[in-house]
């Protein structure tokens, strides 16, 4: 700032330069944000404009930069249906967020230039029914979960409300398995049971991957993701449970299988639009997982009709817990093949929906790809090339095809808002403080408990043990915050675990990441080898995902999904 007049930066890199004091608001004039209605939650840009209240509240006679706030899609809130308050209430809340007095302004004066940049296309949604009744391979499926399901009602006392099929039933596997984490049974017995559950949460993941995808592929996706203890670290339950898998692979590949509708009805879109290999046309599918886009583009790859006429190529986020996460750099790479016309087709998660520059789309398809009302703008505004043609493929009759509907809706509902349903400038600035006294005092009172809470237990009193098998890995002591990683000495771990050839390594010359690490005796990943080179020495950790432990702490188990939860304060050093 001392030697620029324009700075253009990430968030993250603001937040973290205004929380160590190497930048201060009153030195900046201006800050504009780009799709602002992230400044909600616990963003960065939250982050900032709360410091930025802080001052405006708390301090006298401050200078405070002037707030622009940029955005295609305010959102109409967390109302899951369309609701006229909540939308009003929502609008206001960003506003307040933003201290943004003149209120929303949109674009008018200069529409006709606007339209130039942008389409008018709306997402033609495209309701497909499911499978037809009895499909073998569906049936095989249900008939190993029921298997498995009935063993774990009786070693744990508790049973599913919802069936198989449903969504419900994997979020009741992932509450069962975070219960038997805090429930010491002795170390086989609970090992065995999570072996059982976590055998359960594959067969299932298989099962609504198949109701968008290929057997084989579904199959691919999951066979790589079970643990495979080494046959003389493996207890009995987990040995028969590799067999029981292995035999049901073997009879999937057997069965007969039905086509998915939804594939065909993407076959014969992506048909109609690249007929031709002379064709410039440039398309993205969105998809909701990193290992969909995988799979998506492989399965494109395989069908003949496409062969020649379609390029795909793959882009999707950082990514901690599976090989398929990609670096900015590489990322960069994969665009620029696409805007030279290497590749003529993207599958990508929602991190192409904004933030990152793509050249001009004539077809956009959501495959699956059902989120809220701000992802459908942001990603319809990727069809900015003449004629160009939207589509949204969903499940007829599911709670997605639905849930599409109401994001149209309330999008409509938000223009609508804007356009006739704020207070009057009379009330507006009153409707904004009064946000903005009540968020100062929430923020401030979660900041208070936030430091009660890492208060809570000693990290001397700390033991973690592997989240699987329980074996003890090490001692809360042993742990240290370098940065944003949460890392343990190798030599404080050494004999407990294996590497495993890391698929995306993360390569420069002051740090390096080429393996995961897996506990020697169950399997179980905890997280990634990190390599650290500081003056010609180089140093090894590992890098610990939070929920892959328990906890116990003076006898009590506890878990975390992630490390800001924990109860207990991990000393910052360096390395």
């Amino acid at each position: 700032l001392s030697t620029h007049e324009i700075v253009v930066c990430t968030a993250d890199l603001l937040k973290n330069d205004l929380h160590t004091g190497n930048v201060l608001l009153k030195d900046i004039s201006l800050i504009v944000f780009d799709e602002c209605h992230h400044c909600k939650g616990r963003t960065p840009y939250s982050f900032i404009m709360t410091e930025y209240l802080k001052r405006k509240f708390r301090e006298e006679e401050i200078q405070l930069p002037q707030i622009v706030g940029l955005t295609a899609s305010p959102g109409a809130g967390d109302s899951r249906k369309p609701d006229l308050n909540k939308t009003v209430d929502h609008l206001i809340q960003m506003s307040a967020l933003l201290d943004a007095e003149a209120g929303y302004i949109t674009v008018k004066e200069n529409i006709t230039e606007l339209h130039q940049y942008t389409t008018k296309t709306n997402f033609k949604r495209v309701p497909i029914p499911g499978r037809t009744d009895g499909d073998d391979f569906q049936a095989l499926l249900i008939k190993y979960v029921s298997k498995l399901d009935i063993v774990i009602q009786q070693v744990t006392g508790k049973s599913a409300k919802q069936e198989v099929t449903d969504q419900g039933y994997i979020n009741f596997l992932s509450i069962l398995l975070q219960e038997s984490k805090l429930r010491p049974e002795g170390a086989e017995n609970e090992r065995n049971i999570r072996a059982i559950i976590e055998h359960l949460q594959h067969y299932t993941k298989i099962l609504h991957y198949y109701f968008d995808y290929e057997c084989e592929d579904s199959l691919l996706a999951m066979r790589n993701k079970l643990r495979s203890p080494a046959p003389d670290r493996a207890t009995q339950v987990e040995k028969e449970l590799q067999t029981l898998f292995t035999s049901f692979c073997q009879e999937a590949f057997q069965v007969g299988k039905t086509s998915n509708p939804k594939l065909e009805k993407l076959k014969m879109l992506l048909r109609e639009n690249f007929g031709t290999k002379t064709t410039n046309k440039r398309a993205i599918i969105f998809v909701t997982e990193v290992e969909n886009a995988v799979r998506m583009q492989e399965w494109i790859q395989k069908q003949p009709e496409l062969n020649g006429c379609i390029q795909p190529g793959v882009v999707t986020g950082h990514s901690r817990d599976t090989s398929n996460g990609m670096t900015q750099e590489v990322q960069n790479a994969i665009i620029a093949d696409f805007r030279s016309g290497k590749f003529n087709l993207l599958v990508a998660t929602s991190v192409l929906e904004e933030g990152i520059d793509v050249p001009a789309c004539n077809l956009i398809i959501r495959y699956q790809h059902v989120t809220n009302e701000i992802s459908l703008v942001q990603s319809k505004g990727r069809a900015r090339a003449v004629d160009s043609e939207c589509y949204a493929i969903i499940g007829k009759g599911t709670p997605k095809e639905l849930q599409e509907l109401q994001n149209e809706e309330k999008n409509h509902l938000v223009n609508d808002v804007i356009e006739h349903h704020l207070p009057p400038q009379s009330q507006w600035n009153l409707a904004l403080q009064k946000f903005q006294v009540s968020t100062l005092e929430t923020v401030e009172r979660e900041e208070r408990l936030e430091m009660e809470q890492k208060k809570q237990h000693r990290i001397e009193d700390v033991q973690l043990l592997c989240g699987s098998c329980s074996t003890l890995v090490c001692y809360g002591q042993d742990l240290s915050l370098e940065g944003v990683y949460y890392l343990v000495n190798c030599d404080k771990v050494k004999g407990k675990f294996n590497c495993k050839e890391y698929k995306k390594p993360y390569i420069r010359p002051t740090i390096q990441i080429q393996n995961s690490i897996h506990c020697s005796e169950c399997d179980q990943k905890w997280g990634l080898e990190m390599c650290r080179v500081t003056k010609g020495l180089t140093y090894r950790h590992l890098c610990l995902g939070c929920d892959k432990f328990i906890f116990v702490i003076k006898g009590e188990r506890h878990t975390f999904k992630k490390w800001k939860q924990a109860t207990f304060q991990i000393p910052h050093k360096s390395i």
